[in-house]
């Protein structure tokens, strides 16, 4: 199976048992995409479009996480060097509206991992720098 969007090229994929979600970055850097399929027949189950506030790769999915049951999707960028976007966004199967959950940070997420516990809680953990990635330091 392959999969094109014209105007975009994938940032981030995520496989689990039923599902499958795909990052997308404009090529433009205008605006992201987030697929999510219903793995066994590739039928497209959701997608939600959100634009940039400023255009670049910052921005972009570039990592992303999909819990064992394929409820919930999570997906990380460095975010926008104005601090205006999330670095850390959240979707779930069963909410279409828009993002779950999201998080703004002063810094840049680099990976991310969510899980879902058996007592039903969602874990997330995301990895990257206090600062932003485009800053020169440490950055925690």
């Amino acid at each position: 199976w392959s999969k094109a969007a014209a105007g975009y090229y994938v940032g981030s994929c995520a496989v689990a048992n039923n599902s499958m979600v795909v990052g997308w970055a404009a090529d433009n850097l205008l605006q992201n995409l987030i697929q999510w399929y219903y793995a066994p027949t590739i039928e497209l189950v959701y997608q939600y479009t959100f634009p940039l506030d400023a255009p670049g790769l910052q921005d972009g999915p570039f990592a992303a996480s999909i819990t064992s049951d394929g409820e919930f999707a999570a997906f990380a960028s460095w975010g926008s060097m104005n601090n205006t976007s999330p670095q850390i966004t959240v979707f779930s199967a069963f909410y279409h509206l828009a993002p779950y959950y999201s998080l703004i940070t002063p810094g840049s997420m680099f990976d991310i991992d969510v899980q879902k516990l058996a007592n039903g809680q969602v874990l997330l953990a995301a990895g990257g720098k206090h600062v932003h990635a485009n800053d020169i330091g440490d950055g925690g």
